[in-house]
């Protein structure tokens, strides 16, 4: 959330009815949202920015000053996504934000897509766009980040354009956010630091005037083609006269060629009579073809006519064979269907018996039933009788005698509660203890093996946030089988460099979000794991997209250029982390040099290939990293940036570098210390317990002779309870006994008696119908086998029937295999590609050609040697004298091609000397005009930064230096914080990080005057400065930026001082986080918090 504060005050307002008045909020103060003051805004400025699911925020808005506009906030808070939104919203590439390379990397973590809505202040430049009227007050620009499609979309005023369309107006509106004196983010302020002084000459041209650098590109294009076309010019004065004493030497050559010619015009009359020595070669195999092919045919007929017979006898018997198999199968169903009743009846017949013994065993029961109740009922009465016996012997305790028992008891507790605790603090410290002494020595074990270990992952040991997150996530890989091969370490763990040179390079080069990315080695293992990894972990993915990664140049051609290698070719590890850096870093195409560029190099570099691209978009050389770009103004010139190398914490060769070594043993140390004092106090600790063990024994024995006191009078008690029930119970069950005795069951025995009776004459009938079905079972049984004999003669005949068609059918097959064999290649060579060839070439040659073959022909007919191999053999005869011969065709060539470079060198020195001449005359002209106004506008730079910089320290000045080559014309910036110090350039060697911070950013307040770019975004440049210099810098600020006339102007930073400098047309952006934030999303109103600008009492 974003709110707005003007002079250091904070307000809360929320929307009310149309007219803009908002409900009052303390005492009699009421807020007013005021209408856009789109006539105080620069051409090109920003009016507000609305961001949707951009990184850290879900929704917020930004409502801008047309002056100085100050974002502050705590570190994390979102302050640098707003210079994100800015570049990106406005179609720049997020190289030049210098963070993650990917759009989609900067949508919100769990949404889908981020929407970026930015206000600009239309201007009168614009054109060619029709969505845009020249009466629009301001231009809504819309830019949506989209994952799924992982590039973005573009509106202008809610129309769809492409992102040269966006690109486009940004031009127009002269929004410059490649220049870094115009846009400035966090991650680039070092590159800003480091920039070269002819670079930063582009970059202030650039922000002041971009004619003026076009003119410069002009002057420095034109120097390098005069350059050239001088070398050029003298290289072909000396070429000339070479070429005009060769031309003597080349023309005794040629005659040599006669000869060779004649013998080569026989050797092509004999090529031309192949064709038709072969097509009568031909004619002769074909008709011995179809002779073979008419014999085999005939052969065939008559064997297929033997056949036939046989093969009807066949089909005869296999219908037979089909009836007696259906036959077979009908009685053996009928044979199961009976089998299967006979179990039936079988079944129900034991069930009927089975009935009848269970009613006999019935009626047994009830005639013998009175006796047997007699007898529980003598048995109850004995059992009553002696535990009344029992009852009368027992000797019960008295409540008093139980009460002492209790009482005592409960001391002798207490008493072996309170030893007891004693002693288990002492064990429970000694556990602790000894649990401490378990967790060092696994410690110890770890830490040893750690320093022996060759693992790479300890690269990551003690580092903390990210990385901590990233070895948690490799552990995490390791730990599941199924993720191996699949699921890679980052590079900073699986990628080594041979030395730390190397090793800096690559950081310098691979961007931190990669190094620290888990590599998915294709698209399905992305789907299978990626949920998984990104639920439990905190990390950045990459998946290979498998596609080739040659080099741009062989490696020959950049050792040419003096260049050792490329950048890939130094480094070790897994293959696949090594393809996905090539794919996402395109370290494959990065030369590496260990000595510095010299200036021809650099300028061969800035030369474009045949087609007009860049050589090379980065080079290492030494301790620096070129980057090499094509300005986007004038005639698009290349042009270099460079910034030295950091210094490498990973990617070095052994994993663990002499820092993190020197850490372990000091923490070894540590731990075998602890183990020593800890052993000891385990010691201490074990005397103490002995004192309390010998009266918690006396105390526990009397507990034990008392409670077995308790037990024997509890005992007691149990038993007489127990009796008492039983007595009852069995007293209840002998009045139960009693009842049964007296029943009448004369009837139920009757019952029992009809029942089986019934039975047994149901038996006799279901006996009759066993016989029955056993007769019908034995007839069905005679069936199926005499069908089943029938069916293996049948089958037998079917058998012997078809070996004597087997042998007919194999016969047959052979047969027809040499018919299709004859047939086919009678057929191939009736009417051959090559036989359609050697007659189209024959019908190809002209009448003269085919009457000098004729007598050709009819000569070696009359000698009859008219054959292939007489007219091979005189071929090669004639080819092997034409080698005898001096033929070197070439000197022909040569000579003409020396002759067309005579006259091509001729015509072509007089114009480039006409073209050096006239090139010699625009770069003075040129010069006329670009030096007086450079000198003018470097000269007003540094009035106005000597003047701001008196503030901070003795002097500074900016100077123009102009050496012979407008390639090296660049700015000084010299300056010195001590009055007897001399000025001096500023660079990295001279003045400490503050001074620098100081001095870059009085040089860029001295260019706010001049500038004529609607906006400028700086990301913390305070950084590093002491408190009197901020407020020193931030008052000049202040001053600069809201003076009339000028451009806007964005300040980031996380701090802010009290009591500083403010100006009513400066406004305040105060960034919040966290739980207690009111959320825009849910609370509408308030994300037009910072919109509110005034009070209305």
């Amino acid at each position: 959330m974003t709110s707005t504060i003007d002079l250091g005050r904070s307000l809360h307002q929320r929307d009310d009815d149309q007219d803009g008045d908002v409900a009052s909020l303390t005492g009699h103060k009421r807020l007013r949202r005021d209408t856009v003051p789109y006539a105080d805004f620069q051409e090109g400025a920003i009016v507000s920015i609305r961001l949707t699911n951009f990184v850290t925020y879900s929704l917020a808005e930004f409502h801008m000053s047309p002056s100085l506009n100050m974002i502050i906030g705590p570190n994390g808070s979102g302050k640098s996504t707003f210079v994100c939104a800015i570049c990106l919203g406005l179609a720049g590439k997020p190289e030049y934000i210098g963070r993650a390379k990917r759009v989609e990397d900067f949508i919100k973590n769990g949404t889908a897509e981020s929407t970026i809505e930015i206000q600009l202040r239309n201007s009168k430049r614009v054109s060619g766009l029709p969505m845009i009227r020249a009466e629009d007050q301001a231009i809504n620009v819309r830019t949506v980040l989209m994952k799924a499609r992982r590039k973005c979309a573009y509106y202008i005023n809610e129309e769809p354009v492409s992102e040269n369309q966006m690109r486009a107006l940004v031009s127009m509106l002269n929004i410059q956010l490649d220049n870094l004196c115009q846009f400035l983010s966090q991650e680039r302020v070092e590159e800003f630091a480091r920039l070269k002084a002819d670079k930063l000459l582009e970059q202030t041209i650039r922000s002041v005037d971009a004619s003026l650098l076009d003119r410069l590109e002009q002057l420095k294009t034109s120097q390098q083609e005069e350059l050239n076309l001088n070398r050029e010019v003298e290289l072909g004065q000396k070429k000339l006269e070479k070429l005009l004493t060769h031309k003597e030497s080349l023309e005794n050559q040629v005659r040599a060629l006669e000869e060779y010619e004649r013998k080569k015009e026989e050797i092509e009359v004999h090529k031309r009579l192949l064709p038709y020595v072969r097509v009568k070669n031909h004619k002769r195999q074909l008709k011995d073809l179809k002779a073979e092919y008419e014999r085999v045919k005939q052969e065939l007929k008559e064997f297929l006519k033997d056949k036939k017979p046989f093969k009807i006898a066949s089909n005869s018997l296999l219908s037979e064979v089909e009836n007696a198999e259906r036959l077979k199968q009908a009685k053996e169903s009928d044979y199961v269907q009976v089998k299967n009743t006979q179990r039936s009846l079988i079944e129900e017949l034991g069930k009927q018996r089975t009935e009848v013994e269970d009613l006999k065993k019935k009626v047994t029961y009830y005639r013998t039933r009175r006796e047997n109740i007699r007898r529980k009922v003598e048995k109850a009465e004995q059992d009553i009788a002696s535990r009344q016996r029992l009852l009368e012997s027992l000797v019960l305790p008295t409540q008093e005698e139980m009460d002492a028992y209790e009482q005592q008891r409960v001391e002798l507790y207490e008493q072996e509660s309170a030893f007891e605790q004693k002693v288990e603090e002492m064990d429970s410290r000694v556990r602790a203890l000894n649990r401490e002494i378990t967790t060092i020595k696994s410690k110890l074990e770890r830490r040893k093996k750690e320093l022996a270990s060759n693992d790479s992952l300890n690269v990551l040991r003690g580092q903390t946030g990210r990385l901590e997150e990233v070895k948690k996530a490799c552990e995490f890989v390791r730990m599941h089988p199924e993720m191996k091969g699949k699921v890679l370490e980052p590079p900073i763990v699986a990628i080594k460099a041979p030395n730390e040179r190397i090793a800096s390079y690559l950081t310098t080069c691979i961007d931190w979000h990669t190094s620290i990315s888990l590599t998915m080695v294709d698209s399905a293992s992305y789907r299978e794991f990626n949920d998984t990894i990104l639920k439990n972990f905190q990390v950045n993915l990459r998946e290979l997209a498998n596609i080739e990664t040659s080099y741009p140049y062989p490696p020959e051609y950049i050792k040419q250029l003096g260049f050792d290698c490329y950048l890939s070719d130094f480094v070790t590890g897994d293959p696949a982390v090594l393809q996905m850096l090539k794919e996402q870093q395109r370290i494959h195409t990065i030369p590496v040099s260990t000595r510095n560029l010299d200036a021809r190099v650099i300028d061969d570099l800035r030369t474009p290939d045949k087609q007009g691209r860049l050589k090379f978009r980065r080079v290492i050389a030494g301790d620096y990293v070129y980057d090499f770009k094509r300005s986007r103004y004038g005639n698009k010139q290349i042009f270099f940036t460079d910034v030295q190398v950091k210094k490498a914490q990973f990617y070095i060769e052994g994993g663990m570098s002499d820092g993190m070594k020197q850490n372990i043993e000091r923490e070894l140390h540590e731990l075998r210390e602890r183990y020593r004092n800890i052993q000891k106090e385990v010691e201490s600790t074990a005397q103490q317990k002995k004192q309390f063990h010998i009266p918690l024994t006396e105390v526990r024995g009397k507990l034990q002779d008392l409670q077995k006191a308790i037990h024997e009078q509890n005992h007691k008690r149990i038993i007489q309870s127990r009796t008492t029930s039983e007595i009852q119970n069995i007293e209840q069950k002998l009045e139960e006994f009693r009842r049964d005795m007296n029943k009448d069951v004369s009837e139920a025995i009757a019952n029992c008696e009809a029942q089986i009776q019934s039975n047994l004459l149901s038996q006799g009938e279901q006996l009759r119908l066993v016989v029955l079905n056993l007769s019908r079972l034995h007839e069905a049984q005679e069936s199926v086998v005499q069908m089943g004999i029938k069916h293996i003669e049948l089958k037998n005949r079917e058998r012997s029937l078809n070996e004597v068609i087997g042998f007919f059918n194999s016969k047959e097959e052979e047969l027809r295999g040499k018919y299709d064999e004859a047939k086919k290649a009678y057929a191939d060579v009736k009417d051959t590609a090559e036989f359609q060839a050697w007659m189209k070439e024959i019908r190809s040659y002209t009448e003269a050609e085919r009457d000098e073959l004729s007598v050709w022909a009819n000569k070696y007919e009359e000698q009859n040697t008219f054959t292939l191999e007489n007219i091979l053999e005189t071929i090669a005869k004639l080819e092997t004298e034409i080698q005898m011969i001096n033929h070197d065709e070439s000197s022909v060539t040569i000579l003409r091609q020396t002759v067309n470079d005579i006259k091509s060198l001729q015509s072509k020195l007089p114009k480039q000397i006409e073209r050096l001449g006239t090139l010699r005359r625009t770069m003075l002209d040129l010069r006329h005009d670009l030096e007086p106004r450079l000198d003018e506008l470097v000269d007003n730079i540094s009035q106005r930064f000597r003047k701001l910089f008196s503030n901070v320290g003795s002097a500074g000045e900016i100077c123009l230096l102009k050496p012979d080559l407008y390639s090296e014309w660049k700015i000084e910036i010299r300056v010195k914080f001590r009055d007897v110090a001399e000025l001096k350039k500023l660079d990295s060697h001279t003045q400490s990080g503050g001074e620098r911070a100081v001095s870059t950013v009085l040089y860029m307040i001295a260019l706010q005057h001049f500038t004529n770019a609607p906006f400028r975004v700086v990301d913390e440049i305070n950084q590093g400065m002491d408190t009197r210099n901020e407020r020193i810098v931030h008052k000049a600020m202040v001053e600069n930026a809201c003076a009339e006339n000028t451009s806007q102007y964005f300040l980031i930073t996380p701090k802010l001082l009290t009591n500083l400098h403010y100006h009513e047309r400066m406004r305040i952006h105060c960034v919040f986080a966290g739980s207690w934030i009111p959320d825009p999303a849910e609370h509408e109103d308030m994300v037009r918090y910072g919109e509110v600008t005034s009070y209305k009492l």
